[in-house]
């Protein structure tokens, strides 16, 4: 996020920040566990801010108690089972600990619920004897239909001991209630002969089918597991030298039981090889202009700006010539 907790008044009514840097510390934590056995020791201050870490009361911050839960929920692992990540911009980890019980921990990571401006989503998974603890240990119970939120801060799962193989067939199944996100990612790329590659990734652990109807045509989706796949579109007109190129392609997806609808956008620009010569190289003129003393300056005849792109095998240029009245 760019800006973490660096201290501030010891409290248990924890504020936003702290609640989120702990939730940072936590989830850093269970990602090393899916590669070290165990922590044989934790350090309660887990950066250096030069101040103690406990007032008079002894009260402790939020990423000692979060370490605390992990201790207390986690021990010392048997075997990390692996990642059942069914949402979208979400984790779902999952241990079997020392006593053959399965513990998975979920989060979510959309950029939105960090800032606290989106509400967690609900999930449900089919798998009646969870229990649910909260990032500070706290037990909690699912919702009337079973379903639990999809926070920023973790949420642990315990299921019965001996019963791995059903929750993490539950987990696998486990489905958002309230999200209008896709169920997977979208990267694009400019390919020869005015082409769009358009690359759908799969990160959940389960297959997703759907469809997607993308300048003028239907085509469909069957996306395993983890993986990925890439079709090809037509721009909808050539792409020009000399100019910024605005890419706008609407688009409508029917995947996971979901009918939404999006746009890719973009701003392209052609760069062509530089054989050593700017006069072959097209200028673009720069049309944004500063503001200057508490007035925009619209007037090419005050200064005036275009600049050029340009490769070869080593490098990228950009070149810009500015026109200045004095």
């Amino acid at each position: 996020m760019g800006s973490g907790y660096g201290g501030g008044a010891l409290s248990y009514d924890l504020g936003w920040g702290e609640m989120l840097s702990t939730a940072y510390y936590v989830r850093s934590y269970l990602v090393f566990l899916t590669i070290f056995d165990r922590a044989w020791c934790v350090t309660s201050s887990a950066n250096y801010i030069n101040s103690v870490f406990m007032d008079l009361n002894l009260t402790p911050r939020g990423i000692q108690k979060g370490v605390n839960t992990l201790g207390t929920l986690l021990g010392s692992p048997k075997k990390y089972l692996g990642d059942y990540t069914f949402a979208p911009q979400s984790r779902c980890l999952v241990w079997l600990d020392e006593n053959d019980v399965p513990l998975a921990a979920v989060w979510n990571e959309a950029p939105e619920m960090q800032t606290g401006r989106l509400k967690a989503p609900l999930a449900s998974f089919p798998y009646k004897e969870a229990e649910f603890f909260d990032m500070m240990g706290t037990g909690r119970k699912a919702l009337s239909n079973g379903a639990f939120p999809l926070s920023a801060f973790p949420l642990f799962i315990r299921g019965k001991a001996g019963d791995t193989e059903a929750i993490l067939k539950a987990l696998s199944n486990a489905k958002l209630l309230t999200s209008n996100a896709l169920p997977f990612r979208i990267s694009t790329e400019i390919r020869p002969d005015d082409k769009l590659g358009i690359t759908f990734s799969n990160d959940l652990r389960r297959t997703v089918k759907g469809s997607i109807r993308i300048a003028g045509k239907t085509h469909f989706l069957t996306l395993q597991g983890s993986k990925e796949q890439t079709l090809s579109v037509k721009l909808p007109s050539p792409l020009a030298a000399g100019t910024i190129n605005k890419l706008d392609l609407p688009y409508v997806c029917d995947a996971d039981g979901l009918h939404i609808g999006g746009r890719i956008t973009d701003e392209i620009i052609l760069a062509r090889r530089f054989k050593g010569s700017w006069k072959e190289i097209p200028s673009i003129p720069l049309t944004n202009r500063s503001p200057g003393k508490g007035k925009l300056v619209h007037s090419p005849k005050d200064f005036s700006a275009s600049f050029q792109v340009a490769w070869d095998e080593k490098n990228l240029y950009l070149r810009v010539k500015v026109k200045d009245d004095v």
